[in-house]
């Protein structure tokens, strides 16, 4: 029997009962644990072993380089991260029933030990990855796991009960990884050959595991690769798997150019979430990003236009039913899948100094946008998804209110799509300044305007491309 909790939650599943509940209230936390669960700024797949060209060419042992990735959280105020190929099946447990090889060439332990103990709160979105392997991935076929109920389902609670944090057969005393993704990306389980009736069989079953071994686990569905509509399998997902509470969130991944920073398809999977009577369901981006260069087959894209579209897609998503948002990537891959004209060569808040147009010496250099997220995650924090667009009369025109729920003063972000233009915005009382999202390559805003209020109590915000950003005193 399968029964849909009420009030926006589950209560059972599968005949067992699933203590559900929000993010942040799992288990006892100190204000900024709490703060830092809460964040809905990260960055994708940093701690993993994936940049080992970058450490050699910086002389990184792997703990120095987690230290220099931990220095950049801790700059960003980046609390998430997640990876997609640290649980797979056939790594862990080559031969099924002969044991779990936890240190592996993925790094399991050893990654999520890292972020575990990273001083700076980082929280792990896992990912289950499995569904067979798409021809450009040179290793055999993975096998199916619905061919092995119940050595799957035994690995799968084991990965969990090892990394929950409930005390029991954990693998330290700090990890607490509550959000478990079945699969990475839909266009690569179809190209591995199976279809929607296999991923929604895998994902029920990998759901139960989960929650059988964690019951406040929360579980993620495999992403699409776009934004901007809501795919037809991802509606069908939604409809099968979200109301017995298999999964709890939705992840859809979105790059894309500089101009396509609206998810459009977020509002409709809110509302179709809603629909099923699940209120308590989050929306991630767990890979999110466009780049700074020139990669094969794409416009050329500059910093200051890579910097402009990190801050209307952080502002606008997360404004608009969006809960958390990772950055892809801290620092670029290098020749991703072979490809040196690959967009993810070049989509880094750091520079590689490798392709896509980068001199050498920009390797180990930070991009505009790293400042423009730095100066995003500070000024607004856990603040930025209560931001309201103020309506000034005019579509190309975006501005944003930010009330203060745990920090001093109002806020506000705006720019023009076209144009320079002179708004309005109704501000009794307000005495701020005012400055530039979008500096130059060393961080660097220049001189902050002061911004008062007049007797009407109305504040001038001049708009143009750049978004400001304006801070009360």
């Amino acid at each position: 029997m399968i029964t849909a909790g009420i009030s926006g939650g589950c209560s059972l599943i599968d005949g067992f009962k699933v203590e559900q509940r929000q993010a942040g209230d799992f288990f006892e936390m100190t204000d900024d644990e709490r703060e830092s669960w809460n964040s809905p700024f990260g960055i994708f797949a940093a701690y993993t072993q994936e940049y080992q060209k970058f450490s050699n060419r910086m002389g990184f042992t792997n703990e120095e380089y987690w230290d220099w990735v931990d220095r950049h959280f801790d700059d960003l105020q980046a609390h998430w991260t997640r990876s997609n190929l640290q649980f797979i099946w056939d790594i862990i447990e080559p031969k099924p029933g002969a044991g779990y090889k936890w240190d592996n060439q993925m790094g399991t332990d050893d990654i999520a030990r890292r972020i575990s103990d990273s001083p700076v709160e980082v929280h792990w979105v896992a990912v289950f990855h499995e569904g067979g392997t798409p021809p450009e991935v040179k290793r055999p076929p993975l096998r199916n796991p619905v061919d092995y109920p119940d050595q799957y389902s035994r690995f799968v609670k084991a990965a969990v009960e090892r990394y929950d944090g409930d005390g029991i057969d954990d693998l330290n005393d700090r990890i607490r990884v509550k959000y478990w993704q079945i699969g990475n990306e839909y266009p690569f389980w179809i190209r591995s050959g199976r279809n929607l009736n296999d991923y929604l069989n895998w994902a029920r079953s990998t759901s139960i595991a989960i929650k059988e071994a964690d019951p406040e686990a929360r579980v993620v569905l495999i992403a699409e690769t776009q934004g901007l509509t809501m795919e037809p399998w991802m509606k069908t997902a939604i409809q099968f798997l979200s109301p017995p509470c298999y999964i709890d969130v939705v992840d859809i991944h979105h790059c894309g150019t500089a101009a396509e920073w609206k998810m459009n398809a977020v509002p409709p999977v809110r509302s179709l979430l809603n629909s099923q009577g699940r209120t308590d369901a989050e929306i991630f981006s767990c890979e999110h990003g466009t780049w700074a260069g020139r990669p094969s087959r794409q416009p050329a894209q500059t910093e200051e236009e890579q910097a402009r579209s990190l801050v209307k897609r952080y502002v606008y998503n997360l404004t608009n039913g969006l809960d958390k948002l990772m950055w892809n990537n801290l620092v670029e891959w290098e020749k991703f899948m072979n490809s040196e004209g690959s967009i993810f060569n070049s989509i880094g808040l750091i520079s590689d100094g490798q392709y896509s147009g980068d001199s050498p010496d920009r390797l180990n250099t930070e991009r505009i946008a790293y400042w423009s997220y730095r100066m995003l995650s500070k000024n607004l924090g856990n603040d930025i998804r209560l931001g309201k667009r103020i309506d000034v009369g005019n579509d190309d025109i975006y501005v944003y209110r930010f009330p203060a729920a745990d920090r001093a003063g109002v806020r506000f972000v705006g720019w023009a799509e076209n144009g320079q233009f002179v708004v309005n915005v109704p501000e009794k009382g307000f005495k701020g300044k005012g400055f530039t999202l979008i500096p130059d390559r060393f961080g660097d805003i220049g001189l902050k305007s002061n911004i008062l209020a007049n007797k009407k109590g109305i504040i001038e915000m001049k708009l143009g491309i750049d978004p400001v950003m304006i801070v009360a005193d």
